[in-house]
């Protein structure tokens, strides 16, 4: 709906306030299918004006875009070189540009463009009576439809909501992390959902308890002593060149010891240099490339181009964390399912929708390439974490087409995934809600969302009304 006069009445605003000095003048544009053949002219047209900072916005499947979808969503791949010309304004001294919401597949090349992540903690904030309701009663966001959740910013966190659920429903988690948590007591603490592996963060392998299957991170970098033949399993994480020093010697590691590598600027030159060391452990060892929170992080630790490093490796090594094409020559197994205590309220045994966000930030939140769509394995690949994309961009992307790489890895991943992982994009069955931690109640009713209890539904039924069109328009 077009109130007439409108635009004129813009126009006129915006030449006051470029005429006035004072004010910061940001045009914002919803791109849909009516101006995306027109977004360049749109934008030079303001620029003519003094327009200097624009906040382009991509159209969400909510409200009346999605009523009129037909008139507003519009394939963005027939529009990427246009679009592309506008985000490169971006480069220009003086020149201010925002991609919000934009879908990060279509910024390969302009990946200072993509939005931090973490504006999908704001993104949950504004449905959080909605997520609560889901995660404590099993009912569903209201907008939840697989062809509107493709086009829908938020559609990586519902799918990694409805994966957190569905784990926690099948009893299907694996390592429950406690970290150093002081009021947890190692010995007794109950393994949830599933779960096999305890995780722990300690400052030696000495206080590690011995009476049950350990995953930890240790501080110190000593040699291992040894273990009794029956002793439950444990597995140390590497995250530094000295630990690995220290753990990986010329002779076998302890009874029931694997060890968990991060991979990381520093480890990855310890690794190169001493590759004999690796082969002699390689049964015992799994390469994980990290996750992070935040790109700084990232920046600080990733290695450059990780398919560079296997390559120059040459060694077949578990690898975890990375599509196939960034670990050539490897044998890809999935990470550990893992969920942390700080992951559930503390008074409810809960999930926390807010720690959950924070979840799919720092460790679920991946992206592809637009190219990824020629790859034979893009059914079952997640892509690169969304920092390390920031990072160091979309072109450690390389579809894998043929070649006797691509013909492995796609029957090791067919081997792991029979059936591809599903999305909430590809309909997902809806879950019941999981159960709460051990010794706390089930949920109670929860909250009702205020402006939902305040407005009903008077706004949406007005605004589809005919009233509402003669009155705007």
């Amino acid at each position: 709906m077009q109130t007439p006069g409108a635009f004129e009445r813009l126009i006129r605003g915006l030449l006051r306030a470029k005429r006035d000095g004072r004010p910061i003048v940001n045009v914002d544009v919803v791109i849909n299918k009516q101006n995306v053949p027109f977004i360049d002219k749109i934008v030079e047209l303001c620029i003519n004006m003094g327009v200097k900072e624009f906040d382009l916005l991509h159209v969400i499947p909510q409200a009346e875009a999605y009523r009129n979808r037909d008139e507003m969503f519009y394939d963005v791949r027939e529009h990427l070189p246009r679009l592309q010309k506008v985000f490169r304004l971006n480069r220009l001294p003086g020149f201010y540009i925002w991609t919000n919401r934009f879908p990060v597949s279509y910024l390969e090349g302009m990946e200072d463009l993509i939005q931090d992540p973490h504006k999908m903690l704001d993104e949950v904030n504004g449905r959080r009576y909605h997520v609560r309701n889901y995660l404590d009663t099993g009912t569903p966001l209201e907008c939840r439809e697989p062809d509107r959740c493709k086009h829908c910013f938020i559609e990586p966190f519902c799918t990694t909501m409805e994966r957190v659920v569905t784990t926690q429903n099948q009893e299907a988690l694996e390592l429950w992390w406690v970290g150093a948590d002081p009021a947890v007591d190692p010995k007794t603490e109950p393994l949830p959902f599933g779960a096999t592996w305890l995780g722990l963060h300690r400052a030696t392998v000495g206080e590690l308890p011995t009476t049950r299957a350990i995953y930890a991170e240790v501080d110190e970098a000593a040699p291992l002593p040894q273990r009794a033949a029956d002793a439950p399993p444990l597995r140390l994480v590497a995250k530094t060149a000295a630990q690995l020093q220290a753990w990986l010697g010329d002779g076998a590691l302890p009874a029931g010891v694997s060890v968990e590598l991060r991979l990381t600027r520093e480890t990855a030159a310890w690794m190169l240099e001493h590759t004999e060391r690796l082969v002699l452990h390689l049964e015992e060892l799994t390469l994980v490339q990290p996750t992070h929170e935040t790109m700084s992080a990232a920046v600080a630790e990733d290695v450059r181009d990780p398919a560079s490093f296997f390559a120059a490796l040459g060694l077949r090594v578990r690898v975890a964390g990375l599509p196939a094409c960034a670990a050539p020559g490897t044998l890809l197994v999935e990470p550990l399912r893992r969920l942390d205590r700080a992951t559930f309220d503390a008074e409810t045994g809960r999930l926390d929708w807010r720690e959950l966000a924070r979840h799919h930030v720092s460790r679920e939140y991946r992206g592809k390439s637009v190219r990824c769509a020629d790859c034979r394995l893009t059914a079952r690949c997640e892509g690169l974490h969304i920092n390390m994309i920031r990072d160091q961009g979309l072109k450690l992307c390389r579809p894998l087409v043929d070649g006797e790489w691509a013909e492995e890895a796609e029957a090791q991943l067919s081997l792991a995934q029979p059936r591809p992982r599903r999305r909430i994009e590809d309909g997902m069955t809806p879950q019941p809600p999981a159960p709460s931690l051990p010794g706390f109640a089930p949920p109670e009713t929860p909250e009702e969302d205020p402006l939902r209890r305040h407005n009903g539904l008077k706004r949406s039924a007005f605004l589809r009304s005919g009233r509402a069109a003669a009155e705007v328009g």
